[in-house]
C-alpha cells in the first residue's frame, strides 16, 4: 500500500513539474498599520510611520498555456509599522509592531504577450500568513487575497527574468484587541524574481 501512496506522489510531481518553471523571489515589502476605534469621534487624527521590511519566496508555475498559469508560492514577509491616535486633547492610543509571517499563496496569472519577448501579467488568488514571531496582541493565523502583476522576460530556453508587485488584502483584523478596537495593515512587495523552466 505504501509502494503504491509513494508511486501516484511520484507521478503527481513528474507530471506537475514537466515543462514549469521553478521561481525564487526576493525584495522588499513596506506596510503601514491602521488603527480602527468604534465610536471614537471624528476629531481624532492618526500619524502612521511605514516599515519596510523583507520579502522572500520560492514557488512554481504550473498548468501553463499562452495566456494563463497557475502559481504557487511559500515564503516570508516582513510587516508592521506604528501608528498613534491624536485627538484635541492630546494623546490617545498607539500600536507598534514588527510582524513575520510564513506566508502560502496560490495565484492565477493571466498574461498577454509581447512577441515572444516580454510578458507582462496580472495575478489574484488566495493566501493564508502564519505568525512566525508569536505576540499575545495578534492574531497567529492570517487570510486574505494577494493581488499583483508584473513581467516576464526570458534569459535563455530555461532561465526567465522578473519583477513583480503585490498588495496584501486581509481579510480580517491582524490584532486580539477584540470589537471596540481593530488593528489592519496596508501590504505591497516589490520583487526580483528568477525562474529556471524545468
Amino acid at each position: 500500500m505504501k509502494r503504491s501512496q509513494l508511486l501516484s506522489i511520484a507521478l503527481l510531481v513528474t507530471v506537475l513539474s514537466f515543462g514549469q518553471t521553478l521561481k525564487i523571489q526576493s525584495g522588499v515589502s513596506i506596510s503601514n498599520i491602521y488603527i480602527q476605534t468604534s465610536g471614537a469621534s471624528d476629531n481624532l487624527t492618526q500619524d502612521n510611520k511605514r516599515l519596510v521590511g523583507y520579502s522572500f519566496s520560492v514557488g512554481l508555475d504550473y498548468l501553463q498555456h499562452k495566456n494563463f498559469n497557475l502559481s504557487s508560492n511559500i515564503g516570508m514577509l516582513r510587516k508592521g509599522g506604528q501608528a498613534l491616535l491624536y485627538s484635541t486633547w492630546g494623546y490617545g492610543q498607539g500600536i507598534k509592531a514588527t510582524l513575520d509571517y510564513l506566508s502560502l499563496n496560490t495565484t492565477c496569472d493571466f498574461q498577454f504577450p509581447i512577441e515572444d519577448k516580454i510578458t507582462p501579467y496580472i495575478s489574484f488568488g488566495p493566501r493564508v500568513d502564519v505568525l512566525l514571531n508569536p505576540i499575545s496582541e495578534y492574531s497567529s493565523f492570517n487570510y486574505g487575497l494577494l493581488l499583483g502583476g508584473g513581467l516576464k522576460y526570458p534569459l535563455s530556453d530555461k532561465l526567465q527574468l522578473g519583477l513583480r508587485a503585490d498588495y496584501y488584502l486581509n481579510l480580517r483584523d491582524i490584532s486580539k484587541t477584540g470589537q471596540a478596537r481593530t488593528v489592519s495593515d496596508k501590504t505591497f512587495t516589490t520583487n526580483l524574481v528568477l525562474g529556471y523552466r524545468l
